[in-house]
């Protein structure tokens, strides 16, 4: 199999529903918190913070994260 073949076939679809239903459920988590300040990180987070930012009334900021070593961190 091509890699462009594999790659095509490990791709997911993220409808917009899921979008407005992840969307509901970190509001509702993070409605609580007193004094409320989201990060969005360059490269694909920041529409997301910025929808919950307007949903929550509360503040962003946005960064931008450098890795120069080749270190992986896993979980």
């Amino acid at each position: 199999m091509v890699d462009e073949e594999r790659i095509l076939m490990d791709t997911y679809s993220y409808t917009f529903e899921e979008y407005e239903s992840d969307v509901k459920s970190l509001k509702n988590t993070l409605s609580d918190i007193e004094n409320l300040h989201l990060v969005a990180v360059y490269r694909g987070s920041i529409p997301l913070v910025v929808h919950l930012s307007n949903l929550l009334d509360c503040e962003m900021s946005i960064i931008k994260l450098v890795c120069k070593s080749r270190v992986s961190f896993r979980h």
